[in-house]
C-alpha cells in the first residue's frame, strides 16, 4: 500500500505490462492502477507531477474522482 504512484508507473514501463494490482497488507485486491491513468496528472494546468508521489491506492482514488466528475477529457493525436 505504500508504493508511490510513480514506481508502479515505471515498474510498468519496464515490465512491458498495462496495469498492476493493487493489495492491502493481506495481499488482497483492492484496485489497480493502469497505464491510462497517467492522464490524471495532465487534466489541471500547471500539470501535477507531485500527483506521482502519492500512494498507488491514493492516486487510484484520485483518478476515480476525477473520472466520476467527468472533468477530465484528454485526447491523444497519433
Amino acid at each position: 500500500p505504500s508504493t508511490k504512484a510513480k514506481d508502479a508507473f515505471v515498474t510498468m514501463k519496464l515490465t512491458s505490462v498495462r496495469a498492476l494490482p493493487i493489495v492491502d497488507e493481506r495481499g488482497t485486491l483492492i484496485s489497480q492502477i493502469s497505464c491510462s491513468d497517467l492522464r490524471l496528472i495532465f487534466c489541471e494546468d500547471p500539470i501535477r507531477l507531485d500527483l506521482l508521489e502519492l500512494s498507488c491506492i491514493e492516486y487510484a482514488k484520485k483518478v476515480r474522482e476525477r473520472r466520476k466528475s467527468g472533468l477530465c477529457l484528454l485526447f491523444f493525436l497519433l
